[in-house]
C-alpha cells in the first residue's frame, strides 16, 4: 500500500507489498539515509538494530531479525534519495515492516527551542516505543518556529535533542554526553567520534547544562541530516566553529558506502 509514510512492505518470507492498514507504532525501529545507493554507518545501524532486537526477541528469532535488515537494504533503489524505516513488532510473533520513504529536505543549520522539556521516554536507549511522544514534542517546537528541542532527564542536565545527539565545544575541546546518562546510541555520533579521534579531537564525555549552553559552539547530528550547526537557541545566536565544521562534514561524507557488501 502507499500512504503518507511512503511505500509499505510486510515481511512474509521476504518483503511483500503491505495489504490493509499498517501499524506505525513499533517496539524497535531503525532508519537511515540513502543517497544514490550509498549510506553511512551500515555496520553501526545493523548493530543498533540487533541490540534492540536482543532486548525483545528470543534467541531463535535474532537470525531472522538480521536477515530482515539485510533484505531491507536490498529493497532500496540504487537511484535517488531515501529515508527508509524498518519496524519490528514483537507480539504475538515478531512482525517486520519496511517503509520506503523519500528523503525529506535536509538541514545544515538549525534553531533550537529554548524551552526545557522533561524527557518523556520510557525507553530512551531503544528507538521505537517512544517515537509518538517525541513526535508530539517536535510538533510543539515547530509550531513555535524552531527545528528541534532539548530533552532533560532532570532540571540540571540536557541529555540530547528530540531527534538528535549533541557535540559541543569549550576552549578548543569537544564533548559528547557522558555515557552514564541514558541516551539513544546515535549512529552518526559514533561515526563522528571516530572522525574526531582521527583528527586528534576525540569528543570527551561531558555534561551539557542548560545554564552553560551559550559558552561555545554546539552541533547536532543524526542519520538523516548528518552534522548540523546550531545557530541559535531561541533568539540567542551561538558562537560558531566553521573550520572544524567543514572538516568534520567532509570526513563524515567520506564514510558513505554501498548498501550491500561486495
Amino acid at each position: 500500500m502507499t500512504s503518507i509514510h511512503g511505500l509499505c512492505y510486510r515481511w512474509q518470507e521476504g518483503f511483500q507489498i503491505a495489504e490493509g492498514p499498517v501499524d506505525h507504532s513499533a517496539d524497535a525501529v531503525e532508519s537511515w539515509r540513502v543517497h544514490q545507493g550509498q549510506m553511512r554507518g551500515r555496520k553501526e545501524h545493523l548493530q543498533r538494530w540487533m541490540q534492540s532486537c536482543k532486548q525483545l526477541l528470543r534467541t531463535d528469532d535474532l537470525i531472522l531479525a538480521n536477515q530482515v535488515f539485510k533484505a531491507a537494504l536490498a529493497m532500496i533503489p540504487e537511484q535517488g534519495d531515501w529515508f527508509p524505516r524498518l519496524d519490528m513488532h514483537r507480539a504475538p510473533q515478531p512482525q517486520f515492516t519496511l517503509q520506503l520513504r523519500p528523503c525529506p529536505t535536509l538541514k545544515t543549520a538549525i534553531r533550537l527551542d529554548p524551552r526545557q522539556w522533561p524527557d518523556p521516554r520510557q525507553h530512551p536507549e531503544r528507538k521505537g516505543p517512544d517515537l509518538d511522544r517525541l513526535r508530539l514534542l517536535r510538533q510543539q517546537c515547530q509550531q513555535a518556529g524552531y527545528d528541534e528541542g532539548f530533552l532533560m532527564p532532570d532540571s540540571t542536565v540536557i541529555s540530547e535533542g528530540i531527534y538528535c545527539s549533541f557535540i559541543w565545544w569549550r576552549k578548543g575541546n569537544c564533548y559528547r554526553t557522558d555515557p552514564s546518562i541514558a541516551t539513544l546510541p546515535g549512529v552518526t555520533l559514533k561515526l563522528l567520534e571516530h572522525i574526531g579521534t582521527h583528527l586528534g579531537k576525540a569528543p570527551l564525555p561531558g555534561i551539557l547544562r542548560p545554564d552553560r549552553l551559550y559558552e561555545g559552539p554546539l552541533w547536532a547530528c543524526n542519520a538523516l541530516h548528518g552534522l548540523m550547526e546550531v545557530i541559535s537557541i531561541g533568539d540567542q545566536p551561538l558562537a560558531r566553529n566553521s573550520t572544524d565544521l567543514i572538516l568534520w562534514r567532509q570526513a563524515l561524507h567520506a564514510t558513505k558506502q554501498p548498501l550491500t557488501e561486495p
